[in-house]
């Protein structure tokens, strides 16, 4: 009875305040903390560049759903549900946990306890950033996160997460539903310069029919007859689930502005990226950013941090998980059950 007392005290100690995010915010309590996020990042971007886009689309898809307080990164709930966010459809594809875990593990040894793993998440997006810009597009990441204990499946898959097929208003009420505006939507967009789209999600603009295979490409879909007919080619009607197309056939491994000369040209992969060019208000901003690099790259890390500072206002709790993947009670117990199995 006296450690569950302990718990509660600890679990009412965590009650969100609104902290104010700080740049630096770690630097009296773990000063090294964001080197050792960016050294594990750059590792295993050695190993696989395809880890960055990953890193920055993790970080997106936890700040749209309760907002970012890694979230996304459970896989058991407070209540010891298993139907998390990361199990979500849009989710499936997601990737960099590992990546996450390691930075996790790095700091806990220099300072166990006090960086919170959504932190984690938004440095290690931004290292992604710079990494792949050649280091021309970075920013400072105001920290201060707390980790949340609950991951609800069903609120990845409530339109919290912006889905490949939305036009151009159901994109800005999307982004303005989280405080961002249609300019920060179009800026954020950006980061489809790097990776990959699975085909199941622009397939419906390849065929006019998916159930004929030799259906031609689609003349009104926004996508050139010559790209359309090259992405028939990598992507059949009814595609397997990992078959996938660069987002950016410009520059697909690096993060800079030729997606928007791209999305001007019919070159936008996804129906989401071609409703930038459709509406006369957000094609303004796309030409824009299309002319000048260098400020969409400060541009980019501007929305990058209002993005960062999407608050979960429903959330009473929180905590600075020990583990990313498991609310901390959970891993107490794993961890106090295992000690009992092992000593009996």
């Amino acid at each position: 009875m006296k450690n569950i007392g302990v718990v509660v005290v600890l679990f009412a100690l965590a009650v969100v305040h609104g902290d104010h995010l700080e740049v630096g915010f770690y630097e009296g309590s773990c000063p090294s903390a964001e080197a050792l996020v960016q050294q594990v990042v750059a590792e295993d971007f050695l190993v696989d560049p395809g880890v960055a886009p990953g890193l920055i689309r993790l970080h997106f898809h936890d700040c749209f759903v309760r907002g970012c307080d890694a979230s996304v990164l459970l896989n058991v709930s407070d209540d010891g549900s298993t139907e998390v966010e990361r199990k979500a459809g849009p989710n499936l594809s997601l990737r960099g946990f590992k990546t996450i875990n390691k930075a996790k593990a790095a700091v806990e040894l220099n300072c166990p306890g006090v960086v919170s793993c959504s932190d984690i998440l938004a440095f290690a997006a931004r290292d992604s950033s710079s990494l792949s810009s050649a280091g021309s597009i970075s920013w400072d990441v105001p920290a201060g996160r707390r980790d949340g204990r609950i991951s609800i499946l069903s609120e990845a898959q409530s339109g919290n997460l912006p889905p490949p097929f939305f036009n151009a208003s159901s994109l800005v009420t999307n982004f303005e539903q989280k405080n961002l505006t249609a300019e920060d939507m179009v800026i954020l967009s950006g980061a489809h310069s790097l990776g990959v789209a699975h085909c199941q999600a622009f397939t419906s603009r390849l065929y006019e029919d998916p159930n004929l295979p030799d259906s031609p490409p689609q003349t009104a879909s926004g996508l050139s007859l010559a790209y359309a007919d090259l992405l028939r080619k990598l992507c059949p009607s009814d595609p397997p689930v990992d078959l996938s197309a660069f987002m950016d056939v410009i520059t697909p491994n690096t993060l800079d502005n030729k997606y928007y000369f791209g999305v001007l040209n019919n070159l936008g992969l996804l129906n989401s990226d071609n409703a930038l060019r459709e509406a006369v208000d957000l094609k303004a901003i796309v030409e824009k950013m299309s002319k000048y690099p260098v400020w969409w790259g400060k541009k980019f890390g501007v929305s990058m941090v209002k993005m960062g500072g999407i608050e979960n206002t429903e959330e009473v709790v929180t905590e600075i998980r020990t583990n990313c993947e498991l609310p901390n009670s959970i891993t107490d117990f794993s961890n106090r059950y295992f000690k009992i199995r092992t000593d009996s």
